[in-house]
């Protein structure tokens, strides 16, 4: 074991080196975030189940199609996720003392590197170097040579294999100088100066080297335009990552070595092999989670008024918010990879997946035993995700269901309509009550009937809520008014972009067929997958690739084929500066 005095040292010693870890310094992650995926814009505040959910701001056209790249970070720090994938891809360590290696990482937001993230980056380190160097297993995933004599020889090959492999390129001349330097005084920086010892030193070295702990992008010269091609190890790292959440395979890389990922169609090769490994399940269920933005759930889940709160409340238990949050996995899973989908799919799917609690809210008898979720045929008049227990209870609120906060979602979130937050003084606001007003319907139309509220609310948030008061507040059907016994009207228009003709709905199905052929909604959908791969939010010059990803997703496309699309992307393939 090392003395922890030896760690500092070579910290010291390496961050001086790097200079991209400095404690004080910039680490590169600038302009686009820490690389932990950015939610589509679009997430403006949406109210309450009683409150009214939008300004007096105006929807906005989607921007005009621009060609250029949009200036990125050239050194875009590992997510905690990343880190703990590339860790356990590199070396076989999935868990320190039961946990994840990041659980001891600050959090992915934490912006610019400072003490306390790179004293953390120390600590992680130093007991996963002292681990795999303890686990014959987890060691030769390290060393593929044995320490003989003073182990100057393997570890020497070691800097070669291992470092190309750590810092997904092959290591330059200065950098195998700094590590051989190391292995050449590691005997003195540690207490018995063993060639297990110096191994040990050396692992730790690396992994809290730049090379390790950030994605760099440093290589090539500008263009006329000011562009910069990526070289091949850079395109192998922002593919593997993109479609895989950690390093690349040995065949991306060997691809890169061969200097073979230099056009859109090598790139697509290895991104649609890519596309079938398990962990691009794992990264595009992500993406998913941040197009959804509401997995995994709200506040409102963990009230106790919605636990025997009357016949709106019948049937539900908190136990079964994580069974409707899987079930909505499952289900742009299932369409993704299984049935290799398009985004018409999403709102059109009448798959479901239920256990014995949440088959009762749906309606459907039969033995489903257990907390496993079966798969299900929910019929026609469930159709999509937008239809599933998770939307439709997790955007209901405390005590009723809540035009405002599921029409608002669909608006924003699914149509990809701009609305502006509320006013504050909004949020909370008592329904108006009295004899004639027996829906919820009637309520939110007469509260939102009036002031700055009318336009965005009665053009772009009711409607859409209206028609999904087929569903009561916990998702289960409804054809009257639990506490009048009023008939529910489902009937509604809906505007899907500025100035166009309200299209005329009757149903949640319906409504589920206008969004699904919408070019707004398929081009949201895409805006919000570029967004989340590309770990950046949206700018204009992405508005010709959306709108062609968009156009092709209204064909028919796969999600699997947008995927695979956004590698061969000029965005993707090359970067450009920012000038001071």
């Amino acid at each position: 074991m090392l003395k922890t005095r030896s760690f500092i040292a070579l910290s010291l010693l390496l961050a001086a080196c790097s200079g991209a870890q400095d404690p004080g310094g910039e680490d590169g992650n600038s302009g686009d975030g820490s690389g932990s995926g950015a939610a589509p814009s679009g997430t403006g505040a949406q109210g309450n189940g009683s409150g009214t959910g939008g300004s007096t701001g105006h929807p906005g056209d989607p921007p005009a199609c621009e060609s250029g790249v949009a200036a990125t970070s050239q050194l875009r720090r590992l997510t905690n996720a990343q880190y703990d994938k590339t860790v356990a891809k590199l070396l076989g360590l999935t868990e320190l003392s039961g946990a994840p290696p990041s659980s001891l990482l600050v959090p992915d937001n934490t912006g610019s590197m400072n003490g306390l993230m790179w004293s953390s980056y120390q600590t992680v380190a130093e007991q996963i170097a002292r681990e795999v160097m303890a686990d014959p297993n987890l060691r030769k995933n390290f060393l593929k040579c044995e320490l003989t004599g003073d182990g100057a020889a393997c570890l020497s090959s070691t800097i070669d294999e291992f470092g190309r492999r750590a810092f997904r390129r092959p290591l330059s001349p200065e950098d195998k100088a700094r590590f051989q330097k190391l292995v050449d005084e590691g005997a003195a920086m540690t207490p018995n100066g063993t060639p297990e010892e110096v191994a040990e030193l050396l692992l730790y070295g690396l992994l809290i080297s730049s090379g390790f702990l950030e994605r760099q992008e440093l290589t090539g010269t500008k263009d006329s335009s000011g562009r910069v091609a990526l070289s091949g190890h850079e395109i192998a790292s922002r593919l593997s990552y993109m479609l895989t959440g950690t390093m690349p395979d040995e065949l991306l890389s060997q691809a890169a070595d061969s200097d073979e990922l230099k056009t859109p169609d090598q790139i697509l090769e290895h991104a649609t092999r890519l596309l079938e490994m398990p962990e691009a399940r794992e990264v595009v269920a992500r993406y998913h989670r941040e197009y959804l933005g509401y997995i995994p759930g709200n506040s409102r889940w963990d009230s106790p008024a919605r636990v025997g709160k009357g016949p709106d409340f019948k049937g539900f238990k908190k136990e079964l918010v994580p069974a409707m949050m899987a079930e909505t996995e499952k289900l742009f899973d299932k369409v993704t990879f299984d049935q290799e989908g398009s985004f018409k799919d999403l709102l059109l799917t009448q798959v479901g997946f239920v256990n014995a609690g949440t088959a009762a809210l749906y309606g459907i008898s039969g033995d489903f035993g257990g907390d496993e979720l079966r798969e299900v045929d929910l019929g026609p008049e469930r159709p999509g995700f937008l239809t599933r227990l998770a939307f439709l209870a997790g955007f209901s609120d405390f005590d009723r269901a809540s035009p405002i906060l599921r029409g608002a979602f669909i608006s924003q979130r699914v149509i990809g309509v701009h609305i502006d937050s509320p006013d504050p003084n909004a949020i909370n606001t008592p329904l108006p009550t009295s004899a004639d007003l027996d829906t919820n319907r009637k309520q939110v139309d007469a509260q939102t009937s009036g002031g700055p509220c009318l336009e965005c609310h009665h053009t772009y948030i009711n409607p859409p809520g209206f028609v999904m008061e087929a569903f009561d507040t916990v998702g289960a059907p409804q054809t009257t008014e639990k506490r009048t016994g009023a008939p529910i009207d489902t009937k509604a228009e809906i505007t899907l972009a500025v100035g166009a003709e309200p299209v005329p709905v009757n149903s949640p199905a319906e409504l589920m067929e206008v969004i699904a052929t919408s070019k707004e909604a398929n081009r949201f959908y895409a805006q919000s997958i570029l967004s989340s791969a590309y770990e950046r939010l949206p700018n204009e010059f992405d508005a010709c690739v959306v709108d062609d990803l968009g156009t092709k997703l209204l064909t028919g496309y796969s999600i699997k084929n947008l995927l695979a699309d956004l590698a061969r992307t000029e965005a993707f393939r090359t970067r450009t500066i920012e000038e001071n």
